[in-house]
């Protein structure tokens, strides 16, 4: 018994144009979490220059 997966290409839109990727899509063990941490970027710096003022 052989299994034949279908592979679906993604189509990406960039400026109203529409691409094709042709890259595999590698198989990871585990999955890679983005996280975004502006808040806390921008939170240091307040902090900084708060502490800046104070001298």
């Amino acid at each position: 018994m052989s299994v034949i997966g279908a592979r679906t290409m993604t189509v990406l839109t960039y400026r109203g144009k529409k691409y094709t990727q042709n890259k595999e899509v590698s198989q990871c063990e585990q999955p890679i979490l983005l996280t975004y941490r502006g808040v806390e970027v921008m939170s240091k710096r307040i902090q900084e220059a708060i502490a800046a003022e104070k001298v």
